[in-house]
């Protein structure tokens, strides 16, 4: 990712400050995603819809800087991810929207970058 503050060319999105930005954004995602099964699994399914449904909406207006940054296909998966939870909880199936949770934390967790930096 360019940024006139550290590089003035392509770094990768392996420069300290991508990295660390990258592990932000991570554990937003993450933590969200860890609300949103609490709430599945706890019957908490209004909760869990309406917040399913906030994330998307964050989601869908992420900044093309932070879709290069994370890579957009992982945004896609994160997306496909929590629609069909947010479908399996509108039919009334918690434990499977737990289950589309937890892949798409799962899914979300290969994206982590490492610690190397």
């Amino acid at each position: 990712m360019p940024t006139e503050l550290i590089y003035r060319e392509h770094c990768g999105a392996e420069c300290p400050t991508c990295v660390k930005t990258r592990r932000m954004v991570s554990a937003v995602v993450a933590g969200t995603l860890d609300h949103l099964i609490a709430w599945t699994e706890a019957g908490d399914l209004d909760r869990a819809e309406r917040a399913a449904i906030r994330l998307l909406k964050v989601v869908d207006k992420t900044p093309v800087s932070t879709l290069e940054l994370v890579g957009a296909e992982n945004v896609s998966q994160l997306t496909m991810n929590v629609e069909a939870a947010l479908s399996r909880i509108q039919s009334g199936d918690a434990a499977t929207a737990v289950s589309e949770f937890r892949l798409g934390m799962t899914n979300w967790f290969e994206t982590y970058p490492p610690y190397r930096i």
